[in-house]
């Protein structure tokens, strides 16, 4: 993930609803493997609205979404 996507989906969601870094807790490995994992942002909208955005703007810098 590119980390100039971060602005813009904050500005979705809010500051209290995009968590980085070490405020994302590590998951123990990647599924199907057992490479580690820790994604490099978590975001928790608060409705479809929001989704609908967040889907539009990782679709529009051809960021993948898990």
């Amino acid at each position: 993930m590119s980390k100039d996507i971060l602005q813009p989906l904050r500005n979705i969601v809010g500051s209290d609803n995009l968590l980085t870094g070490k405020e994302i807790p590590d998951r123990s490995e990647t599924w199907g493997t057992a490479q580690p994992c820790r994604a490099m942002a978590f975001l928790t909208p608060a409705d479809t609205a929001e989704v609908a955005a967040i889907l539009e703007c990782c679709h529009a810098a051809g960021q993948s979404i898990v």
